[in-house]
């Protein structure tokens, strides 16, 4: 790619106009005949440009091979900021705008931030954004050597739930998940899914809930739905997530229906089917 070329590439990366990027230093007649090839920027006036387009002067004279190694060099030390502040939706939209080609350790870094963000989308139950992230950051875990298992097995987890809310279980094998889930953080979330009572939650809604529906089994329906009335009123603390939420308002439904309570049963289905609805966010 020739000087004009990759300056004019640059500058539309970073959604600059001609005039934007001129300012008062050359016309926009001069960097319309740079870009095309027709004229030759002096050093100081390319110096001036490479500042405005955020490179380095050796950029624009480099093999095209070597490109991905000045702009990584440009844009990572923002990217690391980013990441160890946590700011994982913000180091994202950054590599997608400033540099978009991966690296082992970008694929690593981009594959963390993708799923910590489908993570939080999962969370809030907007399931349509979070399977888009997740299959974003399959594709980020392609690009890199480093070991991801752990990214991989969390990624289908939370996809079969999104995927098939009301019966996740049939979206995936669970064979050789229980290492690979709990280094994700999602072991959790695999034990309440498939009702393992004997296990230590860390979010003790899920234990509560288990313990309802234990009591359904038994017909202790009154029993359950005090136990799910109280995981209800709770809907805003940090531990609820929208999934935990959507299997208690189905629970519920059961529970008032059995009791006589149709109108409660009305109510809880309403609320369930909702939330279904939600889920296509």
């Amino acid at each position: 790619m020739e000087l004009g070329e990759k300056i004019k590439k640059r500058r539309r990366e970073l959604g600059l106009t001609q005039a934007e990027l001129t300012g008062e230093q050359i016309t926009r007649n001069m960097l319309c005949q740079i870009e095309k090839g027709k004229a030759a920027p002096s050093l100081p006036t390319l110096t001036y440009l490479a500042d405005r387009l955020g490179m380095p002067v050796g950029y624009f004279f480099c093999e095209e091979e070597e490109e991905f190694f000045f702009r990584k060099q440009q844009v990572f030390p923002r990217l690391q900021r980013l990441y160890h502040a946590g700011s994982y939706t913000e180091c994202l939209r950054t590599f997608e705008k400033e540099l978009g080609e991966c690296d082992d350790e970008l694929g690593l870094m981009m594959a963390v931030c993708s799923f910590d963000c489908g993570r939080r989308a999962w969370h809030n139950g907007a399931f349509e954004s979070a399977l888009a992230y997740f299959s974003s950051t399959l594709d980020y875990i392609n690009e890199t050597t480093y070991p991801t298992a752990y990214l991989r097995a969390g990624c289908e987890l939370y996809m079969a739930i999104s995927a098939n809310v009301q019966a996740p279980l049939l979206e995936f094998n669970a064979l050789g998940y229980l290492d690979c889930l709990r280094e994700a953080g999602c072991l959790d979330v695999y034990c309440y899914l498939t009702e393992k009572t004997e296990y230590v939650f860390e979010n003790s809604f899920y234990a509560d809930h288990l313990r309802a529906r234990e009591l359904m089994r038994t017909g202790r329906y009154v029993e359950a739905l005090e136990i799910l009335t109280e995981i209800e009123k709770q809907k805003g603390a940090e531990q609820s997530t929208a999934f935990l939420l959507f299997r208690v308002y189905s629970d519920m439904e059961i529970c008032f229906r059995e009791n006589g309570n149709y109108e409660g049963a009305y109510r809880y289905s309403t609320k369930r089917l909702s939330l279904l609805n939600a889920f296509k966010s």
